[in-house]
């Protein structure tokens, strides 16, 4: 009887590491897939210049992995509100399933709509 509870207890460890372990491998696929955007970003802000809509994604795409981190840790939706000092006046609140985010010279705050509290959020990656 007490080998068997071993052993469902070593199927469960195993697959909990297993869950983890998909979870890092998405996060570090969807990683470069945001690194080779920003890059394609950052040289056209060198070359030419921004769009607003492209700056508006560079925002986006800059921290969206403090996002998807930030859910991982607390698993509830947030939503984020988002100002970047380079672009005044463009003040984001998005729910937390568009992964919206800024950069690290920005700032982040959650804020609990029942409760209006805001938080000061540094950048975590």
């Amino acid at each position: 009887m007490s080998d068997q509870r071993v052993q469902t207890s070593n199927v469960a460890e195993r697959n909990g590491r297993a869950r983890a372990d998909d979870q890092m491998t998405e996060t570090r696929a969807f990683r470069r897939v945001l690194s080779s955007e920003r890059k394609v970003l950052v040289k056209r802000l060198h070359t030419d210049g921004l769009t607003r809509d492209e700056k508006d994604s560079l925002l986006i795409i800059e921290n969206r992995l403090c996002a998807v981190r930030k859910a991982f840790l607390t698993k509830q939706p947030l939503v984020i509100y988002c100002q970047h000092h380079d672009f005044p006046g463009d003040n984001h609140v998005i729910p937390w399933g568009r992964l919206a985010i800024l950069p690290a010279a920005a700032f982040c705050v959650t804020h609990s709509e029942t409760k209006g509290i805001k938080r000061r959020w540094n950048r975590v990656w």
